[in-house]
């Protein structure tokens, strides 16, 4: 099935953006090397997760882990720290964590509200 988010109008996107949200929980999934979870709201397709190194620690060789992020800090969890917007894709951004790129979609942003200097993540079986 084709991603239609990226063709959804903005005004759509506008209309069903969440307020003030500082949550999101992914459920990722690994199938041979690569991860990917269901879009909250759009859980119609499956998304390739553009970290799989990070995750691959982050999961501590298991195959399916859930991802809890969050834009305001949260009493040990991870923080990850802006990194830059990518280069090709302005919308998207780049965080680093340990010696890791971690990129995020502007669905992340958009889901936030804003580009957050810092994010906060634990992981869950």
């Amino acid at each position: 099935m084709e991603n239609f988010y990226w063709k959804t109008p903005q005004w759509v996107k506008d209309l069903f953006k969440p307020k003030n949200k500082t949550k999101l929980t992914i459920n990722a999934y690994k199938e041979g090397d690569k991860w990917y979870f269901n879009k909250p709201l759009y859980v119609t397709w499956k998304e390739s997760l553009c970290f799989p190194e990070a995750l691959d620690e982050m999961a501590k060789g298991k195959t399916k882990l859930k991802l809890k992020i969050s834009s305001t800090p949260v009493e040990g969890w991870e923080k990850m720290g802006w990194f830059q917007s990518d280069p090709w894709w302005t919308e998207a951004n780049i965080y680093i964590w340990k010696n890791h790129n971690i990129w995020l979609c502007p669905w992340a942003q958009w889901w936030f509200g804003e580009v957050a200097e810092y994010l906060w993540f634990t992981t869950e079986e």
